[in-house]
């Protein structure tokens, strides 16, 4: 069952920032496109998903997310309470062309 999936904005609208936040990368038609060092950002108002209420309200034990790439990327994961505290995790370090967690 999916439970969310990224909102992209429509293009009537002006700010952008409600749904990604990019560093170093534009969006384009077909997605994101990030140059060395790009980072995309979905901890925004339209795309934050707070596992915590899904599992108060829903009884859900785990959570699987998937996400369609090509080329080498790091992933990185946060807990509300890890983000808001600016603890880092480690990355994961992923190459080819679609990561299944």
């Amino acid at each position: 069952m999916i439970l969310q999936k990224i909102v992209w904005n429509q293009q009537s609208v002006e700010e952008p920032e409600l749904y990604y936040k990019l560093k170093n990368g534009i969006k384009s038609e077909s997605g994101i496109l990030l140059n060395a060092g790009g980072e995309t950002d979905f901890l925004t108002y339209m795309n934050i998903f707070s596992a915590e209420k899904w599992r108060k309200y829903t009884g859900i034990q785990s959570v699987c997310v998937s996400v369609n790439f090509k080329g080498k990327i790091k992933f990185n994961k946060y807990t509300h309470e890890e983000r808001e505290h600016n603890k880092k995790t480690s990355p994961l370090q992923l190459q080819g062309q679609l990561l299944a967690l």
